[in-house]
């Protein structure tokens, strides 16, 4: 018997510079092949902002960033219909919640050079992460986001 999960995850990894910030991202991930489900159970990130003056809220900002960051690229889409916007609120807006949320691991490195740019910057690398993690277990590239599970299974075709 054969599982539709693959027997190795695939894994991504992504760099990001902005504003003096250096953002490193691995995504662990893992697609079901008759389901075109992609799932990522773990992501690593090491950011080096320079002097870290607070290293423990670095970690919580990079640790949100990630969730809204595989939040866009797994799940949040806005639909047209008929020259409108489909979406009226969270009612039918899906976004991550709690089952959505990954194993994140991050590191701060430790520097002494001049404190930069925080703030959301955990999620700019995730998607691309996730999308070589893709490729590196099915030798297959997504490029249109989000990533559902319409368009795995077409880009596995």
């Amino acid at each position: 018997k054969i599982s539709p999960w693959q027997e190795r995850p695939g894994l991504g990894v992504s760099l990001v510079s902005h504003g003096g910030t250096f953002i490193a991202t691995v995504a662990e991930v893992q697609v079901h092949r008759a389901t075109g489900i992609l799932t990522v159970p773990r992501v690593w990130v090491a950011v080096n902002v320079g002097l870290a003056v607070q290293p423990a809220n670095v970690r919580r900002l990079i640790r949100g960033g990630v969730v809204m960051g595989l939040s866009h690229a797994l799940i949040e889409q806005v639909t047209i219909r008929d020259g409108g916007v489909e979406q009226s609120n969270f009612h039918d807006y899906p976004i991550a919640i709690l089952e959505h949320v990954p194993d994140i691991t991050v590191e701060v490195l430790e520097t002494s050079g001049v404190p930069s740019a925080v703030g959301e910057l955990g999620g700019l690398g995730v998607a691309g992460a996730v999308a070589n993690g893709f490729a590196d277990l099915t030798n297959r590239n997504i490029r249109h986001m989000p990533f559902l599970p319409e368009r795995v299974l077409d880009a596995l075709k």
